[in-house]
């Protein structure tokens, strides 16, 4: 009888989801301060550095989308926004 061990999961695999899933909270949190915007193309959340990141709110289409709103962010270790500059202030 032989038996297979599962592997362990990788460690870089683990951060990055991590990494993803607090990038798609500040993206939430965003939308949340700021409001929908009726034509949301995307949100892009980019991760600079440590707890920093580069928010774009793109608007339009496909074919002709623009950035509406564009933030410097900080934020804890779970996600949630401490500083932005701009400051995130209800548009929509």
């Amino acid at each position: 009888m032989s038996t297979t061990k599962t592997p362990a999961p990788d460690s870089a695999d683990e951060r990055k989801r991590a990494s993803n899933a607090i990038a798609a909270r500040v993206g939430e949190k965003i939308l949340l301060t700021l409001g929908r915007p009726s034509d949301l193309f995307e949100i892009q959340v980019k991760r600079l550095w440590d707890l920093a990141y580069r928010v774009n709110v793109f608007v339009g289409s496909s074919f002709h989308a623009t950035i509406q709103h564009s933030y410097f962010v900080q934020t804890t270790d779970a996600g949630d926004i401490v500083t932005a500059q701009p400051p995130v202030i209800r548009v929509y």
